[in-house]
């Protein structure tokens, strides 16, 4: 008789052993893993160099695909931008020329294979949608949900003039500022004070409406309609981060379309962040997307990343991981049958109705909210890309070794979403009642894929970088002078080599298309080109730390020191 229950919160699964046990799992096998080389090379030095052999091979052919992912995604996302996509939204509902238009879109890619059967499969469920709610899709509400902190107006702004010039109907987009109340009563009204002084934004305090008037309230056509509200402090069942906060900012619009009696069905849900800049287009590209895929109702949506806010204003480190952070996403965007939200993405409203929204005592909500729907819906849930396009911020600071100290606790953020992530999966995967109904093959897969790539992180850069050395170290010459210490070492300076080719595929991409977004030119100077090589010839050395933070917080988890949410500085 298992002793979870699919209704616990995460508070109360860790009250049992076996909870924190897989809380403690990626921890225990990151370093069982890395101590097992040790003695392995210490009894078995060519063991240990044949394994190096066949891994490094095996990460080669792994950044081989990674590369060509990340260039498919990169050709559907030009391949988009070339949509009109304000006429070809605004004329959805004409049969005749929207069936032409992506006929003609047809036509001028005919040599790209994959493109096409995609756009064939859109014609077909367009087919399917005339006369239905979906074949309209100018009439659908956009919600965009700021779960805000410290970050202050100005950046803030910033962002809410984004989603003013995104082109989307201003009456048909809803904003929520989620404030959380325990900043303090003066430090929230200063920012809501400074927003409503903006010339672009008709501003509404929704704590102070109620239901009643909710449902009247007009929703202005010029300006762009931002609810506030204020996240009370201390609620049962919440630990302080966005999760919580995002949660209660939507709820709150819950109530706004509940009264005005809005199609649950007909609402697109966007997590945004501060910083989050939406590009032009963005909600036409989402809602599209929503309205041609057929099982709309059990999937989320996930845009192109572009973290090109301030990135040649930031230090080479941050410059770094904002970059492959950019790719991740990318390649992710290409492997749709596994893929997870991750830090900007939508739902529909109706979905998070069904399965009680998010998960409010967690710090990696993104993650928490993909888990919680797939096995709400027994395995029966995706993520659909889409080629909107989010800009977001590198980590920024007043010098390099606050730059450093900065993006090494975001980095840990990132990784401690695997400590908490896995057990929460794993639990609803395999130990609730409701988790019989779940496909076997389902469970491994997402589990598998969830564990993996965060014990890859935590050991791969440390095998990578010193793995060659620790027979050395342990054998000395008579290691070094033998058969298979050379061939180790042919094998591990031709596998370098063609690891740069790849550096160089990804600072190809770089400069085109990260280096021009934020340059906001399709020239780059010399000197942000100087940027673009030189982060490209450090990436491999850089490469190496990126373990830290992921076995730091592997260990917390280990430990039971869990960490509260950090709020990356916004500039």
């Amino acid at each position: 008789m298992t002793p979870f229950s699919s209704s616990s919160t995460v508070n109360q699964d860790r009250q049992h052993w076996q909870y924190r046990l897989l809380e403690s799992s990626l921890f225990l096998g990151s370093v069982s893993f890395l101590v097992g080389f040790v003695a392995v090379a210490y009894f078995f030095p060519i063991a240990a160099s044949l394994f190096l052999i066949i891994y490094s091979f095996l990460w080669l052919l792994k950044a081989f695909l990674n590369v060509i992912y990340t260039l498919y995604s990169y050709k559907q996302f030009n391949r988009w931008s070339l949509v009109d996509w304000s006429g070809l939204i605004e004329n959805f509902d004409n049969y005749e020329q929207t069936s032409q238009k992506l006929i003609d879109l047809m036509l001028e890619n005919n040599n790209k294979l994959d493109f096409n059967m995609k756009l064939a499969t859109d014609i077909g469920v367009y087919n399917q949608n005339r006369n239905s709610k979906f074949a309209e899709p100018k009439n659908f509400y956009n919600v965009a949900v700021f779960a805000t902190y410290n970050e202050g107006a100005e950046v803030l702004t910033k962002s809410l003039l984004c989603l003013y010039k995104s082109g989307w109907y201003l009456d048909k987009l809803i904003v929520t500022v989620s404030q959380e109340a325990r900043l303090g009563q003066e430090d929230n009204q200063k920012t809501y004070d400074q927003i409503c002084k903006l010339d672009f934004v008709e501003v509404y305090n929704i704590d102070q409406i109620d239901d009643q008037d909710l449902g009247s309230l007009h929703l202005s056509a010029t300006k762009l309609n931002i609810f506030f509200t204020q996240h009370p402090d201390g609620r049962i069942g919440e630990i302080k981060g966005k999760a919580s906060n995002e949660d209660w900012g939507a709820r709150q619009i819950l109530r706004l379309t509940q009264a005005k009696q809005i199609n649950p069905d007909m609402i697109l849900v966007t997590s945004l962040d501060a910083d989050s800049h939406i590009a032009p287009y963005f909600f036409h590209n989402l809602v599209f997307r929503y309205c041609l895929t057929p099982d709309r109702s059990r999937c989320g949506f996930q845009p192109m990343h572009s973290y090109s806010n301030n990135f040649f204003e930031t230090g080479v480190f941050p410059r770094l991981v904002a970059t492959q952070t950019t790719w991740f996403n990318s390649t992710n965007l290409a492997i749709e049958s596994q893929m997870a939200f991750f830090a900007i993405y939508s739902l529909p409203m109706s979905v998070l109705i069904e399965v009680d929204f998010w998960v409010k005592d967690v710090i990696g909500e993104d993650y928490m909210i993909f888990a919680k729907c797939l096995t709400h819906y027994k395995g029966d849930f995706r993520v659909v890309p889409h080629f909107g396009i989010f800009e977001g911020d590198a980590i920024e600071a007043e010098d390099a070794i606050e730059e450093i100290i900065f993006q090494y606790k975001q980095l840990q953020r990132w990784a401690w979403g695997g400590v908490e992530g896995f057990p929460y999966l794993f639990k609803r995967l395999f130990l609730t009642k409701e988790s019989q109904e779940i496909k076997i093959s389902t469970k491994i897969k997402w589990a598998f894929l969830k564990y993996t790539n965060h014990f890859f992180w935590s050991t791969t850069p440390i095998i990578f970088s010193i793995g060659a050395f620790v027979p050395i170290i342990l054998h000395g010459s008579s290691y070094t002078s033998s058969v298979i210490a050379s061939n180790l070492s042919f094998f591990l300076i031709m596998f370098s080599w063609f690891s740069y080719i790849f550096v160089a595929t990804f600072g190809y991409l770089t400069i085109f298309f990260l280096g021009r977004r934020a340059a906001r030119s399709d020239k780059l100077s010399i000197n942000q080109l100087g940027q673009i090589l030189l982060q490209s010839l450090l990436s491999p050395l850089i490469f190496g730390f990126m373990a830290l933070p992921a076995l730091d917080a592997q260990s917390r988890g280990l430990l039971g020191k869990y960490m509260g949410y950090w709020v990356t500085p916004k500039k």
